[in-house]
């Protein structure tokens, strides 16, 4: 005789589906940048108003194209430095700005020679991330797409007042009209400030789907994990 499940074990076993159509959903992180490859160190004033650094040799898993160009550029301030590394705060991009300074600082991927790169993952992922740890003040990042099919750039502001948790933003693939993502060239990153005094901090910058940088809460583990369980145990209950 065919075994009835009750109501509780319907909705156990709707919950392992629903998590399996999550994963199958989610689609392939491809870094631009992960900040913990090739350390860089720019400082500017107005005696020394342009700062660069080139980092090469990379891991093509952590940095795009295995190259780093990165240069600052100053604005305002006088003697007061900008400064922008991933040394402060090993792992992460670290803009800081005294009061009365601003600048602005590039991060350009593909200078040496087209890259062909398919931040697509075939088709899965949706766009490009940037997550923000920390800020106190508002300011712009700009990102250009250069690739096969053309050339397009979409500007975004820089969340105030990011906290411990993170901000997470996000350029859909379809902002960029005319890019195809899935033969990208070149890639520049540029944040300024709109205000003086700005300092953020970001840990990454990578072509995923937004599943990919959704942490489930541990009670929803935990749910799933007795879920699982108790679908098992009453199945096996009512095995011939």
């Amino acid at each position: 005789m065919p075994t009835r499940l009750s109501g509780r074990a319907v909705l156990s076993l709707g919950l392992l589906v629903y998590v399996a159509a999550v994963i199958l959903a989610a689609g392939a992180i491809i870094y631009i940048d992960d900040q913990e490859t090739g350390v860089f160190s720019l400082s500017v004033d107005d005696t020394n108003q342009t700062d660069s650094k080139t980092n090469t040799g990379l891991d093509v898993g952590c940095v795009l194209g295995g190259r780093r160009d990165s240069d600052l550029n100053y604005v305002q301030g006088g003697s007061s430095a900008s400064s922008a590394d991933n040394e402060t705060e090993p792992g992460e991009l670290f803009y800081e700005s005294p009061p009365s300074a601003s600048a602005w600082l590039r991060l350009q991927y593909g200078v040496a020679g087209d890259m062909n790169s398919d931040l697509t993952a075939g088709g899965v992922n949706d766009g490009i991330y940037v997550r923000y740890t920390w800020s106190d003040l508002t300011g712009t990042c700009q990102i250009t797409v250069a690739s096969s099919a053309g050339t397009n750039t979409v500007s975004k502001a820089i969340p105030p007042g990011v906290g411990d948790t993170g901000v997470l933003v996000k350029y859909a693939f379809s902002e960029f009209s005319g890019v195809d993502f899935s033969d990208v060239d070149r890639l520049t990153i540029i944040w300024t400030n709109t205000s003086s005094g700005l300092d953020f901090k970001a840990d990454f910058f990578a072509a995923g789907n937004e599943q990919d940088f959704v942490i489930p809460e541990p009670q929803s583990f935990s749910l799933l994990a007795f879920s699982g369980l108790l679908l098992l145990r009453r199945l096996s209950r009512r095995a011939p």
